[in-house]
């Protein structure tokens, strides 16, 4: 709603209660009034606190969910809350965090209050339907409306969805864009009305005008980040006459960019506010700071991280030049509906910079990933996904990405999570008071960059649409997440979470929160993957069905606007490749298949096999981004296994039959305090010396290696001159870690002289080099080590 079109509204409400001379109640009087402030229900004491609102009434249905809205006259200092208090709980229930819950049909008042200071709202509980409201709700005069995306839902009792019916235009009987101003839509059916607002404005183009944009950079090399800075003539204006500038159906800035060779790359630009930092040393970090984790000392690094804006807020994009030589840009603005309203030109020079392997995608042969030039990746790393101190903040990425780098690791999963990097966290449609989180991302992933690390970007995660499993959906059961990290706010717009995944408005801002993210992120060649959803199956109203039409949707749509085509992938929350859930990695549009264990004492027994199931089904690579023999916590982790056997076999086990290591969880309360690091560091310099490239047999269930002790098994890569091979005892385990082995290993290849090493896998020590003559197509090789050995065998 535009600031001036409400100061208007307000007048003439105004002026028109005058006019009509209407007379209301006292309570009604005390609780519409602009302060109203109530102390201790007393008309002679006022409190200086004051609770205000617009409206002390509210309708919802049995099972909506919705934001009560306050104004507050005062800050509540840190660590106090409102309270708020439902005089009938089974007909509304209220969240410590301000939302309201219908249960059933009936009345009741909802108290907030805090310190001598109360206002009472009147709520009912009456229907068991509402209105979802159509994608477009902001028109020019004389617009036709558009209902697209409209639709009455019809609820059974216990809050499932029972019909949904298509609004259509004959059943609008008042809704009027002739005019400039806030404007009511009803809409009739089956005699129960519903009404929505819609803002019709002047068609103006000056908003939309561009003032200037310019290449920020001074000296610009090829493979070197570059940023375009863009001002509209008037920023308050153009955020006057649209609802969001997030919205890009509502206005867009596109910059085409022409190589010297004649290639152009589109790319969106992105409302961007530019930050200072101020760092205080502090002896150790406090405890009870943290978010969804546990919080960690680090000599050196204890401080506390303080972000303050710098300049006004500007729209921005980024890219990454490839060629040597001149380019040149057009920066186009685009209009609400789409109207072209100009376009500024310019070109900018680029010299020879440093060299780059490119962008990860699939390799041919459709089980490993691989560099742009074709070079080999294998994914060696753990999760990372946020930061766990309130007080340092991104600066834990710092001394994580740090350790491993060191252990030459290669991989972290970050999640744009409720607990720190999601953006439309506190409004599904504006990001202005979570831009310090994406400045945060932002210095995370030059921390990759720099450290040799590629990050598969989670997007959504399960929590945030479950009632149940780490709840953060208004609910009955469970609400200590929303308590401490809030509500989704999708949940003002739908009761069902599941209708995020059909509703035209959740897509519509799904594929905005995508634009945005693809805009400020996807220039990065450190960008593994970009990950729809964490274990999208424990949202409880998913359906394998849609979930998948979903899947398929928003995975085309990043791949039609990322131009650098970086690969998309989802996870769910087992491997059980029988049931429905997994066909989403049928899909074209998801690259890999990423899927979670927990509760194995023997991971070489597990993910090379079941590995060879998912190959089987889907014909793409699979990445287990989720191990761990502990589910608990990181410190069950640690007492169950304190020798990390399920760390080094989870590490070994999918690099080796999978082409990424298993990733581990609790970075922060296992990995991080009982300093685990040096265990990624052999398997991370051996993915090193692998090159997958050429026409590559997986050993696993194949016959190319065999040993004569039969409880010897090998995994790995064979090729006709080469192979890369993992040997471990099949009784190695948690329970069972020193199994020594004696054995001949007899390998499947062509014709030679081969040199063969063999090296120890904690440390990667050479055990043995030797050169072998392969003849009749084998090669045959003594082994012996205790529990796993890893060989390269290289043709001389």
């Amino acid at each position: 709603m535009k600031k001036l079109l409400s100061i208007i509204a307000l007048i003439i409400l105004s002026l028109f209660l005058t006019s009509c001379n209407l007379t209301f109640s006292q309570k009604e009087i005390d609780n519409t009034t602009t302060n109203q402030d109530v102390s201790n229900n007393s008309s002679t004491t006022k409190s200086n606190y004051r609770i205000s609102t617009k409206d002390i009434n509210i309708d919802l249905y049995a099972g909506e969910t919705t934001y009560i809205q306050y104004t507050l006259n005062f800050e509540l200092p840190e660590g106090e809350r409102l309270e708020f208090t439902s005089s009938n709980p089974e007909v509304a229930r209220v969240l410590s965090t301000g939302y309201l819950i219908g249960r059933s049909k009936g009345k009741c008042e909802v108290v907030i209050s805090y310190k001598d200071v109360s206002l009472t709202y009147y709520v009912t509980v009456s229907q068991d339907s509402a209105i979802e409201k159509p994608d477009k709700l902001t028109y020019y005069v004389d617009e036709e409306l558009d209902l697209t995306g409209a639709e009455i839902i019809y609820y059974n009792t216990d809050k499932t969805i029972d019909k949904v019916i298509e609004v259509t235009n004959d059943m609008v009987t008042k809704g009027d864009t002739s005019t400039p101003g806030e404007k009511e839509v009803v809409v009739t059916y089956n005699n129960d009305k519903y009404s929505f607002y819609i803002s019709v404005i002047e068609r103006e183009f000056e908003p939309f005008l561009l003032k200037s944009a310019e290449v920020m950079n001074s000296s610009i090399k090829t493979n070197d980040k570059i940023s375009f800075k863009i001002l509209p003539k008037n920023m308050a204006r153009l955020k006057e006459t649209i609802n969001s500038v997030y919205d890009y159906n509502e206005f867009k800035i596109l910059i085409d960019i022409e190589s010297p060779s004649g290639k152009v790359d589109t790319i969106y630009a992105y409302y961007n506010q530019d930050y200072n930092e101020t760092r205080k040393d502090v002896a150790s970090m406090n405890k009870g700071r943290n978010l969804e984790g546990t919080v960690f000392d680090k000599v050196g690094k204890n401080f506390e991280l303080t972000l303050s804006k710098d300049g006004d807020a500007y729209f921005k994009g980024n890219y990454v030049p490839k060629e040597v030589g001149t380019y040149t840009y057009t920066i186009r603005s685009y209009s609400l509906d789409t109207t072209l309203i100009e376009a500024l030109g310019g070109e900018f020079n680029v010299r020879s910079g440093s060299s780059s392997k490119g962008v990860i995608g699939v390799s041919d042969n459709k089980r490993t990933f691989e560099f742009e030039d074709g070079s080999t990746y294998i994914a060696v790393g753990e999760n990372v996904a946020w930061y766990t101190s309130a007080q340092r903040r991104y600066g834990d990425f710092e001394i994580i990405f740090d350790e491993l780098s060191k252990n030459d690791c290669s991989y972290a999963r970050v999640w744009l999570s409720g607990f720190s990097f999601a953006l439309f966290w506190d409004d599904v449609e504006n990001y202005d008071t979570r831009l310090d989180e994406a400045y945060e991302l932002d210095r995370v992933f030059e921390l990759a960059e720099n450290k040799g690390i590629y990050i598969n970007l989670t997007i959504f995660h399960h929590g945030m649409f479950s009632a149940k499993v780490n709840p953060m959906w208004p609910n009955d059961v469970n609400d200590w997440y929303v308590n401490k990290y809030g509500v989704n706010p999708y949940s003002r717009h739908f009761s069902d979470p599941g209708e995020f995944f059909t509703s035209q408005y959740g897509k519509k801002w799904c594929k905005n929160y995508l634009t945005y993210i693809v805009a400020r992120y996807g220039y990065s060649e450190n960008l593994l993957s970009y990950e729809l959803f964490n274990e999208v199956d424990w949202v409880e109203s998913y359906n394998a069905s849609t979930g998948a039409a979903w899947h398929d949707e928003m995975a085309r749509y990043i791949k039609n606007i990322d131009y650098r085509n970086h690969m998309v992938t989802t996870s769910v929350k087992g491997d059980d490749f029988s049931s429905n859930i997994y066909q989403v990695f049928k899909l074209d549009s998801i690259d890999y298949v990423n899927v979670h264990n927990y509760g194995s004492k023997n991971y070489l027994n597990v993910i090379p096999k079941k590995a060879q199931s998912s190959y089987a089904q889907f014909n793409k690579p699979i990445m287990y981004q989720e191990v761990g023999y502990n589910g608990n916590s990181g410190s069950d982790q640690y007492r169950t296994d304190p020798n990390n056997i399920t760390l080094h076999q989870e590490l070994w086990a999918g690099m080796m039959s999978t082409g990424s290591s298993g990733m581990n969880w609790w970075w922060e309360s296992w990995i991080e305090v009982n300093n685990c690091y040096s265990y990624f560091s052999a398997p991370a310099r051996f993915a090193k010396m692998i090159d997958l490239s050429g026409n590559m047999t997986l050993i696993y269930g194949s016959s190319k290696v065999s040993n004569t002790k039969t409880s010897l098994l090998s995994i790995g890569y064979s090729f006709s001159n080469k192979a890369y091979i993992y040997v471990y005892d099949k009784n190695y385990s948690v329970d069972n870690y020193n199994v020594s082995f004696s054995s001949t290993m007899t390998i499947k290849i062509d014709n030679g002289t081969y040199i063969v090493k063999q090296y120890d896998t904690n440390n990667m020590n050479l055990i043995k080099s030797e050169e072998i003559n392969a003849s009749n197509g084998s090669l045959k090789v003594s082994i012996s080590g205790t529990n796993d050995i890893a060989v390269i065998i290289t043709k001389k």
